[in-house]
């Protein structure tokens, strides 16, 4: 697995060891990517791809002309692991790359075919790893804010005329279900400043373990220049009359997710 790891990242500088010469073209849409050198034929049946956007180049393996009287050129293409044709026009091509493609041969074609599946199976790896790495973290940051019992997904400012309060809660406890829950904040104008003193408000439950609270308070301060809020801490009494507090300043970092990205790696299914 190690050796194939290796060879894999190796893969794409090989066309340039080799000195195998890899031609791009950019599409000039509409381009048709056909099944065969006839344009005559059944439009449905015989196209692999139509209308290829302009900002993304195809592969092209070789140039020649077809017909007795009217001459019709065809660059043989490779797009979306389909090997088809494309009509002269169709595609962008530098005139020393075009006098090349007018000699290439069946060997040259398998070989940038080949090189170039290799480096499409190379670019599939390294997304997968991308995504099992980013999996990875979400489980790890899952498993970090989970593991405090409590999740404020939104704690914002919501008055109508004064400062008001919003909170989301959920219940990270898979056994225990929140009877009451009391939750300090210090507000903060748009320049950061503080506004007051510390505020505590009590969300009378039921929430149900792994499930959420939604609260609002109209008027939490006489004033109209609070813009957001600091937590400072949380008390929870659970139905069967036990207490949980978090009030260290890096687990109330911990706990409070109102990040949409944060919101995504610990609620969305895909991680």
């Amino acid at each position: 697995m190690k050796k194939l790891l290796i060879s894999l990242l190796l893969l794409p500088f090989v066309s340039f060891s080799q000195g195998v010469k890899i031609i791009k073209g950019n599409p000039l849409p509409p381009a048709y990517l056909y099944r065969i050198k006839d344009q005559y034929g059944s439009y449905q049946n015989e196209i692999f791809h139509s209308s290829i956007p302009s900002n993304e180049p195809v592969i092209l393996l070789k140039y020649e002309e077809t017909g007795d009287f009217i001459k019709t050129g065809w660059y043989t293409a490779l797009y979306k692991d389909s090997i088809g044709y494309l009509r002269y026009g169709a595609v962008m091509v530098d005139s020393n790359d075009q006098k090349f493609l007018r000699t290439t041969d069946t060997s040259y074609i398998n070989h940038v075919v080949k090189l170039s599946t290799a480096v499409g199976e190379y670019n599939k790896l390294t997304d997968s790893i991308r995504v099992l790495k980013n999996k990875l973290e979400a489980a790890k940051f899952r498993n970090k804010v989970l593991s405090q019992k409590i999740v404020i997904t939104r704690l914002e400012e919501n008055g109508a005329y004064y400062a008001g309060l919003g909170i989301t809660i959920f219940n990270a406890d898979i056994k225990k279900t929140i009877k009451y829950l009391w939750v300090k904040v210090v507000p903060y104008n748009p320049v950061n400043d503080v506004v007051a003193g510390a505020k505590e408000v009590q969300c009378v439950g039921p929430i149900a373990p792994m499930d959420f609270g939604e609260y609002s308070f109209s008027v939490l301060y006489a004033s109209k220049i609070v813009s957001k809020y600091k937590l400072i801490s949380v008390r929870i009494q659970y139905m069967d009359g036990s207490l949980y507090s978090v009030t260290d300043p890096q687990k109330i970092k911990t706990i409070l997710v109102t990040d949409p990205d944060d919101y995504n790696k610990l609620f969305s299914p895909s991680n």
